[in-house]
């Protein structure tokens, strides 16, 4: 739907002027016509990256001669903050789910942060219980992951898996062969009522992933481990993260820059005056010794 509606916007702005007759300088002025409508950064660039493909399929088509959105200057948008999910947060939510397969559901996203997508593909050979890993085969990177199960997650889908429909004659064996029947924005709609039900307003699906990855950077753990549980394709994204780092963290980290202290001074005084004393003891043996054999 987002698509369809920057193409109708794009659609109303150029009218039907060839796409060969376009310049960067109409580009342009459309963008800034965006900005002026006081559209997000983000929303601008999507339009832009919306042009930049279908000039490039004009290009490959011989339509077009050249890509005028190629080169033009994308700003760069603000990452939002992400909202921080706790346990007990997790716990509640799980607990609002009407059912049992989508509570599950809802503590898979929360505890592995698994993309919606990636969770409603999921057949019963990628939760690997015995292995306690679920594997994602479908992801947005295009590259498959395994993520472990917390014990949670492991007792959600073991609980599932007892209760699961006879195995497909063909087709793929669903983990949630009824949600992944329905438009995938039902799904979030239907998350987005029991969350408000529990006191979670305007919270999103979505910020189930969020939230993992926060609640991972608060236990301390790096954030390259983090990016290879969510399958960010790149490290950058994973910084957003970083706001939720344990108390203290950077001031830990920056305490390794500091010299080594020096050694303690308390074993070596003690050795002097046990060697002192054990002087003394020797001298006066040798002492006696002289006064017996007088």
């Amino acid at each position: 739907r987002g698509e369809k509606a920057r193409l109708d916007r794009i659609e109303k702005h150029f009218g039907t002027r060839p796409i060969r007759d376009l310049t960067a300088g109409d580009v342009q002025s459309f963008l800034t016509g965006l900005r002026a409508a006081e559209l997000s950064t983000g929303t601008v660039n999507r339009h832009l990256a919306a042009l930049s493909v279908a000039f490039r399929f004009a290009v490959e088509r011989g339509f077009a001669l050249t890509n005028p959105s190629k080169g033009l200057p994308r700003p760069r948008e603000e990452i939002p903050a992400v909202r921080f999910l706790s346990s007990a947060d997790v716990d509640r939510l799980v607990a609002s789910a009407a059912d049992a397969p989508f509570a599950a559901l809802v503590r898979v996203l929360a505890d592995s942060g698994l993309r919606r997508g990636e969770a409603l593909a999921l057949e019963w050979r990628d939760a690997d219980v015995a292995r306690r890993v679920v594997v994602v085969r479908k992801s947005k990177s295009k590259r498959s992951r395994e993520v472990p199960m917390t014990l949670a997650v492991h007792a959600a889908l073991d609980a599932l898996s007892e209760s699961r429909a006879p195995i497909p004659m063909e087709g793929p064996d669903l983990v949630w062969p009824g949600l992944a029947s329905i438009h995938p924005s039902c799904v979030t709609v239907r998350f987005q009522r029991a969350a408000k039900r529990v006191g979670f307003k305007g919270l999103r699906l979505h910020d189930l992933r969020h939230g993992c990855g926060s609640r991972l950077a608060q236990a301390g753990v790096a954030l390259p481990t983090i990016a290879a549980i969510l399958g960010h394709g790149a490290l950058t994204t994973t910084m957003r993260y970083a706001n939720h780092l344990p108390g203290g963290a950077t001031v830990d980290a920056m305490k390794r820059l500091d010299p080594a202290p020096p050694p303690k001074t308390e074993n070596a005084t003690n050795s002097t005056h046990e060697g002192v004393a054990g002087g003394d003891v020797a001298i006066v043996n040798v002492a006696s010794s002289a006064a017996v054999a007088g």
